[in-house]
């Protein structure tokens, strides 16, 4: 089984680059966004103390949302054994 696998690998190794090269695209591009959006949801917050407290509600609130359900199923995880 390895030894098939490492053939698969060698023998398609330039299909395998050219999706190695596509994640760490994608992975940039979102990281260059989140640090570009942070950098300016920052600045804003700076500058504006009124305004940092419902762009952190709205931040909080996303980041709840995308949290929360894997932390659920982890604690379940747990608990069952």
């Amino acid at each position: 089984m390895l030894k098939d696998m490492l053939s698969i690998f060698t023998d398609r190794a330039d299909f395998f680059w050219e999706l190695l090269l596509e994640h760490l695209e994608i992975a940039l591009v979102s990281i260059l966004i989140a640090i570009l959006f942070g950098g300016l949801v920052g600045i804003l917050i700076s500058e504006f103390p009124k305004a940092a407290r419902p762009a952190l509600g709205v931040i909080n609130f996303l980041y709840n949302k995308k949290t929360k359900p894997g932390t659920r199923i982890a604690s379940r995880l747990n608990w069952c054994g």
